[in-house]
């Protein structure tokens, strides 16, 4: 397998499985990067397995997006309630709950 990156972040810019020597470079300045600011080198499937998965950090903001999709709609009845303008201290407290933990997910997102 063969890459093509950034020599100065390590940025993947392409990947191929079996390609000719130098096609990934060709691509690569056709895109619009500069000759000499980029490499293409092989490397096994199972360093490219290493290269390319989420960092912790990413994961974590992922699961953070999925929460806040599961926060608003547990907070639907509660939010219908103030709307027909029938809410009660209880649909209060649990938006109030779900806005704090959806403060600190936002965090975790851009962090």
């Amino acid at each position: 397998m063969h890459i093509c990156r950034v020599k100065a972040t390590k940025h993947i810019i392409e990947a191929q499985g079996n390609p000719d020597v130098g096609t990934l470079l060709r691509n690569a300045v056709a895109a619009g990067y500069q000759a000499d600011a980029i490499e293409e080198i092989e490397i096994s499937e199972e360093a490219f397995a290493i290269l390319t998965a989420p960092s912790p950090l990413e994961l974590s903001k992922q699961a953070a997006i999925v929460e806040l999709a599961q926060l608003d709609m547990q907070s639907i009845r509660a939010l219908r309630a103030f709307a027909r303008g029938k809410a009660v201290k209880s649909d209060a407290d649990k938006l109030a709950a779900l806005d704090a933990r959806a403060a600190e997910l936002r965090g975790i997102i851009n962090a």
